[in-house]
């Protein structure tokens, strides 16, 4: 297990073997499966940027359904 700085773990959680949890992550839940885990939840890296993209563009979309 890999765990990159300023983690805050939740008591009694079970981390897979080969699990690797980026910066400033919350594990609220058992991580099962090894892998990339990243933000609050802690939930596969790959869906957190997605999700972290698609709220960047938000303010944009919103805008256009003003108009």
């Amino acid at each position: 297990v890999v765990v990159g700085g300023a983690v805050g773990i939740a008591d009694h959680v079970e981390i897979s073997s080969g699990a690797r949890i980026g910066a400033r992550s919350g594990v609220t839940g058992n991580l099962t499966s090894k892998g990339d885990y990243a933000g609050f939840p802690a939930t596969e890296a790959n869906s957190w940027r997605k999700q972290m993209s698609a709220l960047a563009r938000l303010p944009r979309l919103l805008r256009g359904l003003t108009k």
